[in-house]
């Protein structure tokens, strides 16, 4: 079960990289980062290689409009997001659905020794859920480690509509480059500094929401993408 539980931490920190939680989140290993920064001391360049759009010398009213367009995204109702994440020596991809009313189930798959490795969670304001591979449904809401990640898991999916996105902007941020997206998105690439570090962001914005983020980690690139934002996303409770 322990082993097991490894999926649990991973598929806690990709629930709360779904909504950007606004605290530390447990890793994999156990320890805590803060998921919303970029560890690394490095300068990270934004490479132009599409059509500008003119980028403003005074951007702050665009950086007004990306900070609402998180926080349009983290009262949304609901939302199915996708995720490929940075692995060891691999990529890891994810998928989330979102009912701020009926809960949240998680899947996640990796490559792994013996094949693909897979887990899902869900999770609503009672109750914890998981599932490893092909074994059954557990409920682990009462366990020590449920315990433990309840909090998280909470705060990462607060089901009220006053919570906001937990990606932040600040002050220090400044728009780099400005174009019209292919996939119909206004894509914002956005420098800023975090505790000291350099941290890179790609937003993109429709109808006012973002509807795709990258982050650029130590680690690799973080992509979530995201879709039915507000739509049809019905949420069933495993049986178990």
């Amino acid at each position: 079960m322990k082993g097991s539980f490894r999926f649990l931490f991973l598929l806690t920190v990709i629930a709360c990289m779904g909504l950007g939680c606004k605290k530390p989140v447990i890793n994999t290993d156990g320890t805590i980062p803060d998921a919303s920064q970029n560890t690394g001391s490095q300068t990270i360049a934004v490479q132009n290689q599409r059509n500008d759009i003119a980028v403003p010398k005074d951007f702050s009213k665009e950086i007004g409009l990306i900070r609402q367009a998180l926080s349009n995204l983290g009262q949304a109702q609901s939302f199915r997001a996708e995720l490929n994440l940075p692995g060891q020596n691999t990529r890891i991809d994810a998928a989330l659905d979102f009912n701020r009313s009926q809960g949240v189930r998680g899947r996640i798959a990796m490559p792994g020794a013996n094949g693909v490795l897979s887990a899902e969670i869900y999770l609503n304001e009672n109750t914890i859920l998981f599932k490893d591979g092909m074994n059954p449904w557990q409920d682990v809401t009462q366990t020590a480690e449920g315990e433990r990640l309840s909090g998280v898991l909470k705060q990462a999916f607060a089901f009220d509509s006053s919570q906001s996105s937990g990606f932040s902007i600040n002050d220090s941020a400044y728009i780099a480059n400005i174009v019209d997206d292919p996939s119909g998105c206004r894509l914002y690439d956005l420098i800023q500094s975090t505790n000291g570090n350099i941290q890179t962001l790609r937003i993109c914005i429709t109808d006012d929401i973002a509807t795709g983020i990258d982050i650029d980690t130590v680690s690799g690139l973080v992509r979530i993408r995201y879709k039915d934002v507000n739509g049809n996303v019905p949420i069933e409770k495993p049986k178990l």
